[in-house]
């Protein structure tokens, strides 16, 4: 489906990602809740 949606490229188990707004236009919607909660445990930067 993503590889023929043309997201995804697959070749000899290499997976390389072609359009990644339409891969995650294409994900559910626990993906951005993931993101969300990966973004709130990342460490900010603080300025030197």
């Amino acid at each position: 489906m993503l590889k023929k949606a043309g997201f995804i490229r697959y070749v000899r188990g290499k997976i390389t990602m072609i359009d990644q707004p339409g891969l995650e236009s294409a994900s559910c919607h626990c993906y951005q809740a993931i993101v969300r909660v990966y973004a709130s445990l990342r460490p900010v930067n603080e300025a030197v």
